[in-house]
Protein backbone atom coordinates (compact mmCIF):
# COMPACT_ATOMS: atom_id res chain seq x y z
CA UNK A 1 0.00 0.00 0.00
CA UNK A 2 1.31 3.38 -1.08
CA UNK A 3 1.63 6.12 1.74
CA UNK A 4 -1.59 7.83 2.21
CA UNK A 5 -1.76 11.25 4.11
CA UNK A 6 -5.02 12.05 5.47
CA UNK A 7 -6.31 15.01 8.11
CA UNK A 8 -3.81 16.07 10.31
CA UNK A 9 -0.76 14.68 7.85
CA UNK A 10 -1.40 11.09 9.56
CA UNK A 11 0.58 8.65 7.23
CA UNK A 12 -0.77 5.38 6.36
CA UNK A 13 2.38 2.94 5.37
CA UNK A 14 3.61 -0.49 5.50
CA UNK A 15 5.66 -1.88 8.17
CA UNK A 16 9.23 -0.65 8.68
CA UNK A 17 10.34 -3.96 7.04
CA UNK A 18 7.90 -4.36 4.30
CA UNK A 19 6.71 -7.98 5.21
CA UNK A 20 2.86 -8.71 6.52
CA UNK A 21 2.16 -9.33 10.38
CA UNK A 22 0.23 -11.83 11.72
CA UNK A 23 -1.79 -10.58 14.94
CA UNK A 24 -3.76 -12.24 16.98
CA UNK A 25 -7.29 -12.09 17.51
CA UNK A 26 -9.36 -12.84 20.24
CA UNK A 27 -12.23 -15.34 19.79
CA UNK A 28 -14.82 -12.53 20.75
CA UNK A 29 -13.42 -10.29 17.99
CA UNK A 30 -13.26 -12.63 15.31
CA UNK A 31 -17.17 -12.26 13.67
CA UNK A 32 -17.13 -9.04 13.61
CA UNK A 33 -13.63 -8.96 11.93
CA UNK A 34 -15.32 -11.25 9.18
CA UNK A 35 -18.10 -9.11 8.98
CA UNK A 36 -15.82 -6.08 8.27
CA UNK A 37 -13.53 -8.24 5.87
CA UNK A 38 -16.74 -9.06 4.05
CA UNK A 39 -17.91 -5.83 3.72
CA UNK A 40 -14.10 -4.94 2.89
CA UNK A 41 -13.69 -7.35 -0.45
CA UNK A 42 -10.86 -7.60 -2.74
CA UNK A 43 -9.53 -3.87 -1.97
CA UNK A 44 -6.57 -4.18 -0.23
CA UNK A 45 -6.72 -0.17 0.82
CA UNK A 46 -9.89 -0.62 2.18
CA UNK A 47 -10.70 0.34 5.91
CA UNK A 48 -11.93 -2.54 8.66
CA UNK A 49 -12.92 0.47 11.27
CA UNK A 50 -13.20 3.69 10.20
CA UNK A 51 -14.44 7.21 12.15
CA UNK A 52 -18.37 8.17 11.71
CA UNK A 53 -17.46 10.13 8.69
CA UNK A 54 -15.58 6.76 7.22
CA UNK A 55 -11.90 8.09 7.35
CA UNK A 56 -8.99 7.35 9.94
CA UNK A 57 -9.36 6.04 13.21
CA UNK A 58 -6.68 8.17 15.55
CA UNK A 59 -5.42 7.35 18.39
CA UNK A 60 -6.66 10.55 19.69
CA UNK A 61 -9.92 9.50 19.19
CA UNK A 62 -10.26 6.58 22.13
CA UNK A 63 -8.42 8.99 24.40
CA UNK A 64 -11.10 12.09 23.57
CA UNK A 65 -13.97 9.36 23.61
CA UNK A 66 -13.17 8.28 26.97
CA UNK A 67 -11.89 11.38 28.65
CA UNK A 68 -9.22 9.50 29.15
CA UNK A 69 -6.90 12.60 30.58
CA UNK A 70 -9.65 13.71 33.12
CA UNK A 71 -10.18 10.08 34.12
CA UNK A 72 -6.94 9.40 34.95
CA UNK A 73 -5.94 12.44 36.63
CA UNK A 74 -9.58 12.20 39.21
CA UNK A 75 -8.25 8.23 40.15
CA UNK A 76 -4.70 10.07 41.15
CA UNK A 77 -3.00 8.49 37.99
CA UNK A 78 -2.13 12.14 36.30
CA UNK A 79 1.15 10.90 35.70
CA UNK A 80 -0.37 8.99 32.90
CA UNK A 81 -2.26 11.68 31.71
CA UNK A 82 -1.50 12.11 27.27
CA UNK A 83 0.24 8.98 27.56
CA UNK A 84 -2.71 6.40 26.33
CA UNK A 85 -0.70 4.11 23.81
CA UNK A 86 2.99 5.81 23.79
CA UNK A 87 4.43 2.30 24.90
CA UNK A 88 5.79 3.52 28.21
Amino acid sequence: MAPWTGPGGLIDKGTKGKRARKAPIVEEARELIGRRLDVAGRNADARLFTDPRGGRISTAMPRDATHWDEAVTKLGYDHLSGRRDDGR
